[in-house]
Parts: structure tokens; sequence; C-alpha cells
């Protein structure tokens, strides 16, 4: 794959995989159609921020 085609495409990988955990989707069925092993799935996982979650400006 050339490298300025790795960036986007692994973008649209996670937003599918995230997509796919909040759908509550099996980890090897996830995992069969991103490419992303079940550990690096759980790590993305324990990342997720809830919708209801907002980011306040810090000062």
């Amino acid at each position: 794959m050339s490298k300025v085609l790795e960036n986007p495409v692994q973008t649209i990988l996670e937003k599918t995989a995230v997509n796919m955990l909040k759908d509550k989707i099996d980890l090897k069925f996830i995992s069969s159609v991103t490419g992303f092993s079940e550990d690096e799935l759980l790590k993305l996982k324990s990342i997720m921020v809830p919708k209801n979650w907002t980011v306040k400006n810090v000062k």
C-alpha cells in the first residue's frame, strides 16, 4: 500500500471498528473486517468516549 493511502485507510478502518464496537458486534468478526487484532480492538474500545460526554475548554 502506498504511504499516501495508509493514513486515510487507517482512519477509515478505525472509524469502522469504533462503529462496530458501539453496535456490540463480535470482536472476531470486527477483526476479520478491519484487520485489527482483538488486542488492538480492546485497546480501541477502552479509549472510546461515550457520546454524552462533552469536552470543555480548559485554560
